[in-house]
């Protein structure tokens, strides 16, 4: 939560939560794993974690936009976080997006 007041994130994050629900156009259940709100400028961040022994590729990502909007449509995406416990594909940095931020578990520990 102290991170939504830093100046490199794209927001003043001060709600934080999860989301589950239907999907409207696929009509199964899907969640959304990390959502911050910015409620006074309408803004969000979706995240999504992905603690596995392989590193997240562009699927994870893919799958994450997909869900944009879910939330509550009076929101706009900020950007989008990936948590990872072992790291990333190439295609990430060969296709850099400053909407697009990469956590890896090293990150996530304040030393």
């Amino acid at each position: 939560m102290l991170h939504g007041f830093d100046a490199d994130m794209p927001c003043n994050v001060l709600q934080v939560g999860k989301w589950t629900g239907t999907h409207p156009s696929k009509k199964e259940p899907t969640d959304i794993d990390v959502v911050g709100l910015d409620t006074e400028n309408k803004l969000a961040i979706l995240g999504e974690c992905k603690f596995r022994n392989i590193p997240v590729d562009k699927g994870v990502l893919d799958d994450l936009r997909e869900r944009n909007g879910l939330i509550d449509k009076k929101y706009s995406t900020a950007a989008y976080f990936l948590f990872s416990l072992s790291g990333f594909t190439g295609w990430f940095d060969e296709n850099p997006d400053e909407h697009v931020r990469r956590i890896n578990i090293d990150q996530l520990y304040c030393t």
